[in-house]
């Protein structure tokens, strides 16, 4: 499977509590992570290697860190890349999933309309509102707290993002990518 994510996440000021790396984490901790959770689910697989390059050189209000390219290997041999922009214009749409394999291909703009296009012919498009998970996500984690029952999403699964994610800072520092299967053993 190969997977393309586009975000044009749009400006964010260094001064704002989004970038303090104490506080917000920055854009790629706090905002870049969740793309890694849906190449998971997308591939039902866990990343084994990323790398990581951002814009250079002086570019005023907008951070490097915000203008970033990242690939993503995949355990099952899928691969994803994440193009991640501030320095985009605000009226262009935020985000566009692309997901090619078997044949086939689904595309999902804004997380509104989803289409899947198979020999040659659109076999369907679903319009929805903007739905990015959040409520389902509490929904699920009180459910499961309230009547105790399993999270859906393996605990190996949040490890492994969390890995991937501090890994793209890391290769953002080295220049070089980041093999994760090897950061962690007890799992």
């Amino acid at each position: 499977m190969v997977i393309n994510c586009r975000v044009n996440a749009g400006f964010v000021s260094k001064d704002s509590w989004v970038q303090d790396l104490g506080e917000g984490g920055g854009r790629i901790i706090g905002e870049v992570c969740h793309f890694i959770d849906l190449i998971q689910y997308f591939t039902g697989s866990l990343p084994i290697r990323v790398f990581a390059e951002t814009i250079s050189g002086e570019k005023g209000k907008y951070l490097n860190e915000d203008n970033l390219v990242i690939n993503v290997k995949m355990k099952d041999g899928s691969v994803a890349s994440i193009t991640y922009v501030a320095n985009g214009d605000k009226s262009f749409p935020r985000e566009r999933i692309e997901i090619f394999g078997g044949g086939k291909v689904c595309v999902i703009d804004d997380f509104k309309l989803m289409t899947f296009i198979c020999s040659g012919k659109k076999k369907g498009m679903k319009k929805f509102g903007i739905d990015r998970g959040y409520y389902n996500e509490f929904e699920v984690f009180f459910s499961a707290v309230k009547d105790d029952k399993p999270i859906p999403v393996d605990f190996k699964e949040y490890v492994f993002t969390t890995l991937a994610t501090f890994g793209i800072m890391e290769s953002i520092r080295t220049g070089v990518p980041v093999n994760i299967d090897n950061k962690i053993s007890i799992l």
